[in-house]
């Protein structure tokens, strides 16, 4: 291993006293082997000395000896563990702050909410998946995605319209795919699996598959330095099972955390560059500046301007400039991380998959409410509805997306300009809506999970599975699967646009039979009927 005294490890070794200190050498080389690989999560260290650990590491009652034999080998198997473990460690924390008002600094802490696996293979199948089968509908990739819901036959006229605007062919290389909100990987990490599936299917080789998808494919932004490390350490490892010199390729992970341009001074570029030869003007400096002020709060609810977004071409050449003064290039470098944000939030993906921060207006701080306020007015009532809205902005024409959210916006009248949204500008293409124990018997947790097409096909079918009848986590997955492979099984149901419009306020109701959808369509609703008769109520009564 490089940076390991081969002699001073045989030495430490038959002394048979001083495992543990040959364990820190041993762990001091390892880490300083992979920041060559992953520098954005192991940092170099000098020795031992730099290294704080606790004592008695390697005896029984160590930490390391309970996650070596509590935890069964089986389960260091599946990459979701570092989710998993992750949201453990910030649980005490999430516990302290949650029912209050949340500081800006303890929104991660607060709203990371870790996606159950079969969810997300449902939601990366159902939009990555279901992109592909679309144009290639005979492709083997159908075998290996379990949770991938079979379109239904539809009308003519809708398959007219689905075949005019279905891509005829579809590059690999060329797919995107984007987790705004990607906390620990665990999206990423799957998307990963079905994209190696579509690379080897076109006939790529495995060894060059890894880099392909970790540098072209992927994409991930979050506002928490730990779990974008996270992500990023998941993606390596996924790549490095299938290619063992990955670590030599000097990667260009696609995953960033956001960052606040506090100590980013336009000023200094302003004086040590003729800008206007690069085509930058000092107040494109100045709007990148006040745009990510506050990135690590706000993170991917940022909307980049159109004029700033064209400019960003511009503004990644300067940042390439080489300069002799110091404080140019520090000016530089920073311009350089806000700048590839801009980038990703400014770009346009085939999809998003994501699990949106959750918080009610009572949660949120001063920052939040006043920021929601002014850039999101008719979905503030929750920090996920904001994200949704500024999520589906993100989808490339034709695209698909897949998100996890709450079910209250299928319903409340509080979500209806969502549900509109969501209903004139896309397709559901399928949802499904768990029991409230989804995550674990002792998590209540009122979940939905769908997938939408970034086309309006009003007639279009969707598939809808209802999963409330049955009790408990383990039962979830099951029953999801059981009305995939069985749709006639009794929870699952199939209803489009044009059925949720005919009810008041739009709900989401899948279950209602078309005889009620009827009644409601032609007959008057009692809401109508008092406003027509003389003084029953005054407008503003009825609303309370």
């Amino acid at each position: 291993m490089p940076g390991l005294d081969r002699e001073q490890a045989i030495a430490l070794k038959l002394d048979g006293t001083r495992d543990e200190e040959l364990y820190r050498l041993v762990l001091i080389a390892q880490c300083n082997a992979l920041h060559g690989a992953m520098p954005f999560l192991f940092e170099r260290i000098g020795d031992e000395t730099e290294l704080l650990l606790p004592g008695n590491l390697l005896h029984t009652d160590s930490l390391i000896r309970q996650l070596v034999e509590s935890i069964d080998e089986e389960v260091w198997q599946a990459i979701e563990v570092i989710g998993w473990l992750y949201q453990f460690y910030i649980s005490e924390r999430k516990d302290q702050v949650i029912g209050k008002v949340v500081a800006s600094a303890d929104i991660p802490a607060a709203t990371q909410l870790f996606t159950p696996n079969w969810i997300v293979k449902y939601m990366v199948q159902n939009s990555l998946g279901a992109q592909w089968l679309a144009t290639y509908p005979e492709s083997p990739l159908r075998e290996q995605m379990a949770f991938y819901i079979t379109p239904a036959e539809q009308s003519p006229a809708v398959q007219t319209q689905l075949e005019v605007i279905t891509p005829s062919s579809l590059d690999p290389e060329a797919l995107t795919l984007i987790d705004p909100a990607c906390g620990s990987g665990h999206i990423l990490v799957e998307a990963y699996d079905l994209l190696k599936a579509i690379y080897l299917e076109r006939g790529y080789r495995l060894r060059d598959v890894p880099k392909l998808i970790l540098e072209k494919n992927l994409f991930g932004l979050d506002i928490d330095q730990r779990a974008g490390q996270l992500a990023g350490f998941a993606l390596m490892m996924k790549g490095r099972a299938d290619d063992r010199r990955l670590f030599e390729r000097q990667i260009k992970l696609n995953v960033v955390v956001f960052e606040d341009s506090t100590d980013f001074d336009p000023g200094v570029l302003v004086r040590g560059l003729r800008l206007a030869d690069y085509g930058v003007e000092p107040f494109d400096l100045a709007e990148v500046k006040r745009l990510f002020e506050n990135a690590s709060v706000f993170g991917s609810l940022i909307q980049v301007p159109v004029s700033l977004a064209e400019k960003l071409s511009a503004l990644r050449g300067l940042c390439e400039v080489a300069s002799q003064d110091l404080f140019v290039n520090y000016a530089l470098g920073r311009l350089g991380v806000l700048v590839r944000q801009g980038e990703l939030l400014a770009g346009q993906y085939d999809v998003v998959v994501a699990n949106p921060p959750y918080m009610g207006s009572k949660g949120m701080n001063g920052i939040v409410k006043k920021f929601l306020q002014e850039n999101y007015k008719d979905f503030k009532s929750d920090l996920f509805s904001a994200f949704v809205v500024r999520l589906t902005e993100m989808i490339a024409s034709a695209g698909f997306a897949g998100f996890m959210t709450p079910f209250t916006w299928m319903f409340l009248s509080s979500y209806e300009k969502l549900r509109l949204k969501l209903l004139n500008e896309f397709t559901i293409t399928s949802l499904i809506r768990p029991e409230y124990h989804a995550f674990f018997e002792s998590a209540y947790v009122p979940i939905c999970t769908f997938t939408v097409y970034h086309k309006a096909l009003p007639e279009n079918k969707g598939a809808f599975i209802d999963l409330q009848n049955f009790y408990g986590a383990d039962f979830q997955p099951v029953k999801a699967l059981e009305a995939i492979k069985s749709p006639d099984c009794g929870w699952f149901y199939r209803a489009s646009a044009a059925d949720f419009k005919k009810i008041p306020g739009a709900a989401i109701a899948y279950w209602v039979s078309q005889k009620v959808l009827e009644l409601f369509n032609k007959n008057t609703s009692l809401k109508q009927y008092l406003r027509q008769t003389r003084g029953w109520f005054r407008q503003q009564e009825w609303d309370v």
